[in-house]
């Protein structure tokens, strides 16, 4: 883009690249509509005779020229693209065909559309279309969604993770069961039946205390909750039983019912995740905070008896209702803080007797009585390092986030001295520089999720001109130089040596770690700390049945790249539910200087299937994420985020371990008083990226104060090989209003005279109208929000603010900030905490300056600076 200026008027020139990208299609619901397991003895697998057809493009798109042709062989209907009384097109990319005239039932149409009869805003022609749909006997409501699966999975009392999968769909002795329909349906006439043979339980379907049918305001879905009022009996199996017309939608038509069995499981809590785990290891303050955590499948509260942990000479008891270290929330965490922390280096037994937990039925937790951890110190460890040459860096990792206290790392390197004459000549003298731990132009700290070395310290030396390219040593990092977040020290070395390499490569990690599971048609990763290459020797996998060996040169099965990993992908795909071990010959694998790494004979995998697997999301307040028993995924190190609250009107997000893609079906919102049901394929609030990333922008924002069921059948989320999802049942979404009253962290950074002040937002904010003051009562300042000059705003949710000249030294001084002078990007106000005074401004204490350079005690050593009146900026 060029700006040219013309007299009074500037003139803008700019070219364009021209989009020639064609459309694609995300996803077609007419070949193979998704219904769910549950009444699945009724064949409902067509298409409804009433039925709209739905497309959706990766971008909007536009009627072309020409038109849809539907065929079943005996008639054919010719639907003209831009006949907008049957065809449709949404902003987002969305095309739904409403036919006029109801399709025949019992047969298979073929749907068909050339190139160019839909196209993209730049003209670009969608390739076409031709697929088949068989339509059903029917345009009565269709079972699309149901909450019962066909399997249970938790931790048994021996502290060992099981899977219970049953052939028959399972559910608790007390559990609900809720059935989802393609549109709004009411109770008809007959009865609901469980039947075990020898008990049967026949409930109305009028009967409102055991079946509820939920007002969703829509004619789009429904849903029913079925509550027996008795509890089924623990270990029978019962046939489930509807007769057709019991549900109806609202003209009258009726459901086609079914039966199913269901297997009826013990009522009891289940223990779905801890930290520590059984074998694992618990840092015994610091990044953990010192805190025993459990996850059950539901809310549970104290019962009777203690929580017992002993490493033989220490021996602790804590009573389950000592609320000064046991606390319990509603979404079935429970979190002992102990009063004083564990003895490092040690290794303890937990013991939980059956009822000191129980649900809020009183239904009590099996307990656990072999249950050992390993528990050490507080202060950070070094876990590793990568090999580098001087040209890049080196990089030190650690068990836990680390950042810069105080000290210096200490370098050694070969500084070449040049004699500049006609024959050029130099000498080389070994040198040492020390390098300020706070110094972020060589010195930067990361922080990283789901690894073993959640902490790292990448150590970038300026080194031109003074040192050549052989290598470098750290020779030192003094004792307290860094710090995990909570202030415990590094104990710090001296002389970890050369970067230059004389000894065998060392292998970081795997993916997956020995123990844990892998997906059958999965890569295994190896990571050495230097580059390697192809030694001699095999790779070999066995299970007892299956054994495989792969060389290590065959390089199609085996590649290397230039950073140190190894990916071993076999032929065949491993199989599924079997452990297998792994093993490689010594010298299998050299570094670039032909040293041998010394292989390994023990490596295990468990092999699993292909679905993609849920890592996180960052709406759940609490959930099951199949990854929280999969250490190669989510190691002990880190318990699973839960607690989250999420601002109502924001965007839902879920991050898979691969990319998906659009399944069948809808995934549904539910608080009881408000139910959302989205279409997978709704392409207007559904979205998928590159990295296993699913958004949900609703169109209308969720109720806040609020907590909503999350539902997501299975197949409704695929990987891009049509793997399915197995879905989430129990997982919760608890809403807070728009404008969080907690949004500001209490962050000013090294406020000295001279320096900005800096306000951290939890989202990126911008300009509204308004003014901030800052005031001692002598000196007043008045910043417009917009004066660029003073105040500017990035894309990270910091503001700066700068003013003109110098605040007076010594001196107490407030800050106020118009309501609405700050805004999030949707336009709502930055509110101020309801315990600050506020009238047209809001009033909030901030801070003394000091004179930085005689009273520089007086700051903290993290920088960070408190307001006076001991109210911190929130």
């Amino acid at each position: 883009m060029r700006t040219e200026n013309s007299g009074d008027n500037k003139v803008i020139s700019f070219s364009t690249i021209p989009d020639t990208a064609a459309p694609f299609l995300v996803f077609e619901n007419i070949s193979n509509p998704y219904r769910p397991d549950f009444f699945s003895d009724i064949d409902l697998k067509g298409f409804k005779i009433d039925g709209q057809f739905k497309l959706a493009f990766n971008e909007k798109v536009l009627p072309g020229d020409g038109a849809i042709v539907i065929s079943n062989g005996t008639e054919t209907r010719i639907v003209q693209i831009d006949d907008a009384s049957q065809v449709t097109f949404d902003e987002s990319g969305g095309v739904t065909i409403d036919l006029k005239n109801d399709l025949i039932a019992g047969t298979t149409y073929q749907v068909r559309m050339a190139k160019g009869v839909i196209v993209d805003t730049a003209g670009n022609d969608f390739a076409g279309l031709d697929v088949t749909s068989k339509i059903m006997q029917t345009s009565e409501p269709v079972l699309t969604f149901s909450n019962v699966s066909r399997g249970i999975a938790g931790y048994d009392t021996e502290g060992s993770f099981f899977q219970f999968i049953a052939d028959d769909l399972v559910i608790k002795a007390d559990g609900k069961i809720v059935l989802g329909f393609d549109e709004k349906v009411i109770a008809g006439s007959g009865d609901i039946i469980f039947s075990n043979g020898v008990d049967t339980v026949t409930i109305p379907i009028t009967d409102t205390r055991q079946v509820i049918f939920e007002e969703s305001g829509s004619d789009e879905y429904g849903r029913v909750v079925i509550d027996p009022t008795d509890d089924l009996i623990p270990g029978a199996i019962y046939n489930v039983r509807m007769d057709r017309g019991v549900i109806t939608d609202t003209a009258g038509n009726p459901f086609a019912g079914g039966s199913v069995n269901l297997t009826a499981i013990d009522s009891v809590p289940l223990l779905i995740d801890s930290y520590p785990s059984n074998r694992g290891g618990f840092k015994i303050d610091g990044f953990t905070d010192g805190k025993i955590k459990f996850k059950f499948d539901e809310p549970v509260m104290a019962g009777h008896g203690d929580l017992i942990l002993s490493n033989g000479e220490d021996k602790r008891v804590i009573a389950i209702d000592d609320n000064s270290q046991v606390t319990f929330d509603d979404s079935g965490e429970v979190i002992i803080d102990l009063d004083e922390n564990l003895v490092a280096d040690t290794t303890y037994t937990a013991q939980l007797a059956s009822g000191v937990i129980v649900d809020k039925a009183g239904n009590p937790f099996a307990g656990f009585n072999n249950v050992e951890f390993e528990a050490f110190t507080s202060n950070p460890v070094m876990a590793g390092r990568l090999h580098s040459l001087p040209s890049d860096d080196a990089v030190l990792l650690f068990d836990e986030p680390v950042k810069a206290n105080s000290g210096d790392i200490i370098i050694t390197g070969e500084r070449v001295i040049s004699n500049f004459s006609l024959f050029l000549s130099h000498e080389i003298r070994t040198e040492t520089v020390s390098i300020p731990i706070n110094d972020s132009s060589q010195i930067s700290f990361d922080s990283y999720l789901y690894t073993t070395a959640p902490g790292s310290l990448t150590i970038a030396p300026h080194l031109a001109p003074y040192f050549n390219v052989t290598h470098f040593s750290i020779v030192k990092i003094e004792d307290g130089a860094i710090t995990d977040v909570d202030g415990n020290p590094f104990a710090g070395f001296s002389q970890i040596g050369s970067t230059e390499n004389s000894t065998g490569p060392i292998l970081l990690a795997s993916i997956p770690a020995s123990g844990s599971v892998i997906k059958t048609d999965d890569d295994i990763r190896l990571i050495f700390n230097e580059k390697v290459v192809p030694g001699n020797g095999d790779i070999v996998f066995s299970n007892g049945m299956d054994t495989r060996i792969v060389s290590i040169d065959d390089v199609s099965q085996v590649t290397f790249d230039a950073l140190g990993n190894v990916f071993v992908n076999p032929h065949d795909d491993l199989m599924i539910d079997t452990t297998y071990t792994v093993s490689m010959a010594n010298g299998a694998i050299l570094d670039v200087a032909g040293n041998r790494f010394a292989g390994f004979t023990n490596g295990q995998v468990k092999v699993i299937d292909s679905a993609p697997l849920l890592l996180d999301s960052d709406a759940l307040y609490y959930g099951i994420f199949e990854t929280d028993n999969i250490p190669s995924l989510n190691p002990p190190s880190f318990f699973p985020v839960n607690g989250r609250f999420f601002q109502a009107d924001k965007t839902i997000s879920f991050y898979f371990d691969e990319k998906v893609k659009a399944g069948k079906g809808d995934l549904i919102l539910s608080s009881g008083t408000d139910t959302r049901v989205v279409s997978i394929d709704d392409t207007s609030q559904i979205s998928f990226d590159e990295f296993g990333g699913v958004s949900i922008d609703l169109t209308d924002d969720l109720v806040p104060d609020t907590t909503y069921n999350v539902l997501i059948p299975e197949g409704v989320i695929t990987d891009i090989s049509g793997n399915p999802y197995a879905g989430l049942s129990n997982a919760a979404i608890k809403t807070i209003k728009p404008i969080d009253t907690t949004k500001l962290h209490p962050l000013l950074f090294s406020v000295k005279i001279g320096d900005t002040i800096e306000l951290d937002f939890k989202e990126k904010v911008v300009p509204g109208s308004g003014d901030i003051f800052i005031s001692s009562g002598t000196d007043t300042r008045v910043i417009a929000i917009n004066d660029t000059s003073q105040v500017t705003f990035d894309d990270s949710g910091v503001v700066i603010i700068d003013p003109a000249q110098d605040l007076d030294k010594n001196t107490n001084y407030e800050m106020h900030i118009e309501q609405g002078a700050i805004v999030d990007t949707d336009g709502n106000p930055y509110e101020a905490p309801s315990y600050l005074p506020s009238a047209n401004a809001e009033v909030i204490p901030i801070f003394d300056l000091t004179d930085y350079e005689s009273n520089v005690n007086n700051l903290n050593l993290d920088g960070v600076i408190y307001a006076s009146t001991g109210v911190m900026l929130y």
